[in-house]
C-alpha cells in the first residue's frame, strides 16, 4: 500500500484488493466505517463533486484516466502492465490564472482614468505577480509559491501555453480621454502590448524568478487580484 495526505486530501495506491473484500469499493466501505468510527468522514466516491475517486485499474477497460487532486489535473494511461501518470493543471487552476489576468486587466482600466502611469505600474506588477514567485513572510519566510514553486510537479505544459495566449489576446483599453488623439492612444497600447508580449508562461515556468515586492505591495495586488 502507499498513502499519502496533505491536510484531508488523501491518496491511496493499492497493488491488490485486501482479504476478504471482493471489491475496492467494498473495501473503501469499510475504510469509511473506521473513519466514521472516530468521527470522520470520508467523502462518496463518483457522486460528482470530483472529491472522491476509486479507480480499479484491474477492471478499467480504458486507456486513458483523468482526475484532478491539488490543482493538478493527473492523466493516467496504461500501457500493458505499466501505470504512466502525466500532470498538467486542472481546470480549476487555469480558470483562477484567468480570473487573475481579467482583474488585472479591469483594475487597469479603472486606474488609468486617474493616473496612467501608476496604471502601467499595477498591471505589470500584476502580470509578474501571477507569472513569478515569492517568498511567504513571517512564520513561512523560506516558504517559495508562485507559478513554478507552487506546480513543480509540472511534467505536461498545454495549459501554460494557453496562459500565455490568453494573456497575449487581453485587450488593452486605456481612459481614451488622457490622450490628445488616437495616436498617441495607439502608440501606448503598441509600447504595452510589445512588454507584455515578452512574457511567457513556460519561460517563466522553466527559468523561475523570485520577486521581491514588499508586504504592503502584496497585499494592495492581492485586494484588486
Amino acid at each position: 500500500m502507499f498513502y499519502a495526505r496533505y491536510v484531508d486530501d488523501i491518496f491511496i495506491i493499492l497493488s491488490t484488493i485486501p482479504k476478504p473484500f471482493k471489491s475496492l469499493s467494498k473495501y473503501y466501505q469499510e475504510l469509511c466505517n473506521l473513519f466514521g468510527e472516530s468521527g470522520l468522514h470520508l467523502k462518496k466516491p463518483n457522486d460528482g463533486s470530483n472529491k472522491c475517486f476509486l479507480l480499479d485499474f484491474s477492471e478499467i477497460n480504458t486507456d486513458l484516466i483523468n482526475m484532478d487532486y491539488l490543482g493538478y489535473k493527473l492523466t493516467m494511461k496504461r500501457t500493458n502492465k505499466e501505470l504512466k501518470t502525466t500532470f498538467s493543471l486542472s481546470t480549476h487552476k487555469l480558470d483562477r490564472f484567468k480570473e487573475k489576468i481579467n482583474r488585472s486587466y479591469a483594475h487597469f482600466e479603472y486606474v488609468s482614468a486617474v493616473n496612467i502611469k501608476k496604471a502601467t505600474k499595477d498591471l505589470i506588477d500584476s502580470i509578474n505577480y501571477i507569472t513569478g514567485n515569492i517568498r511567504l513572510n513571517n512564520s513561512k519566510s523560506k516558504v517559495k509559491v508562485g507559478l513554478f514553486y507552487t506546480n513543480d510537479l509540472l511534467d505536461n505544459f498545454t495549459e501554460l501555453d494557453e496562459l500565455t495566449s490568453y494573456l497575449h489576446n487581453m485587450q488593452i483599453k486605456p481612459y481614451g480621454k488622457l490622450f490628445l488623439n488616437d495616436e498617441l492612444k495607439n502608440r501606448y497600447i503598441q509600447y504595452l502590448k510589445n512588454k507584455i508580449s515578452k512574457i511567457d508562461f513556460k519561460d517563466r515556468w522553466d527559468k523561475p524568478h523570485i520577486y521581491k515586492f514588499p508586504i504592503y505591495r502584496l497585499k494592495e495586488m492581492e485586494e484588486w487580484l
